[in-house]
């Protein structure tokens, strides 16, 4: 009994050490995506997904081309969804959803094959998200912009949530190796 005992805790030990040693800081990654603005952002993560608290992003991307009116290389934005009406802040883009705009450094060329690598880092840390969005944030407008960008946007102090049913198969991966021994 308690060697079973010990096994199960040992198997959500493992898991717990997993979970939480896989992850640093939550990427999303994207190759030849198009965005349109007029608000029509596209929601990356929802607040099952993550955990943490937000300190700043980090982007690494290439622009690929957009339109007239033209768009840049940095107008690709990420908008961070308060639990209160409205936003909370954008980051990147030239115009924000909110009063908090943190532009990215560099990028504001519309030439294809412009890219955009650096890292803002937030005045207040956020803990309660409702949604993280991608997309352009243009409030002039809406629909005349458009943009490619292939890349990723890094959200740091946000660890990815795994699936139950993954941790739910690593505990029997544990108790099945104990089991063998």
């Amino acid at each position: 009994m308690a060697a079973n005992l010990c096994s199960t805790l040992t198997a959500g030990l493992c898991v717990a050490a997993i979970s939480s040693g896989a992850s640093a800081d939550l990427t999303y990654s994207f190759t030849n995506r198009t965005f349109v603005n007029g608000y029509g952002l596209d929601q990356i993560f929802t607040p099952a997904q993550f955990s943490g608290t937000l300190t700043g992003a980090s982007i690494d991307v290439t622009f690929l081309g957009g339109n007239t009116p033209p768009t840049q290389a940095n107008d690709l934005a990420i908008w961070i969804a308060k639990p209160i009406a409205g936003g909370w802040a954008t980051i990147g883009g030239r115009y924000g959803l909110d009063s908090q705009l943190y532009p990215w450094p560099g990028g504001q060329d519309t030439a294809p094959g412009t890219r955009v690598v650096g890292s803002v880092t937030l005045d207040a840390p956020v803990s309660s998200i409702n949604g993280i969005y991608l997309g352009i944030t243009w409030p002039w407008n809406p629909g005349a912009l458009s943009g490619t960008w292939s890349g990723s946007v890094t959200l740091i102090g946000l660890q990815a949530v795994p699936a139950p049913g993954a941790i739910a198969l690593l505990g029997f991966a544990g108790l099945a190796k104990r089991r063998r021994r």
